[in-house]
């Protein structure tokens, strides 16, 4: 959905309704990508998972940092590569 989109604040609602598992939590330790404003998401299905970790940095903007990728074994970390 596109971010004029009139569903947006239902948008929770709608990806439950969808099958999608949501869970929002707020953590008391330090950010894994040393900024004050981060935001990590983990998504998974049955063989692929994706950890993705951004922050805001103003103006609407945010930064993607870190993005870890797992299929059945293999693994591959994003982190020190340049995100565009």
């Amino acid at each position: 959905m596109k971010t004029d989109d009139l569903r947006v604040p239902q948008a929770i609602e709608i990806a439950r309704e969808q099958g999608m598992d949501l869970r929002f939590v707020e953590e008391k330790s330090e950010s894994p990508i040393n900024h004050p404003n981060t935001a990590i998401l983990d998504m998974s299905d049955d063989h692929k998972k994706i950890r993705l970790a951004g922050c805001s940095i103003g103006g609407g903007a945010i930064e993607i940092r870190q993005i870890i990728w797992r299929r059945n074994h293999s693994f591959r970390n994003f982190t020190n590569y340049p995100i565009y």
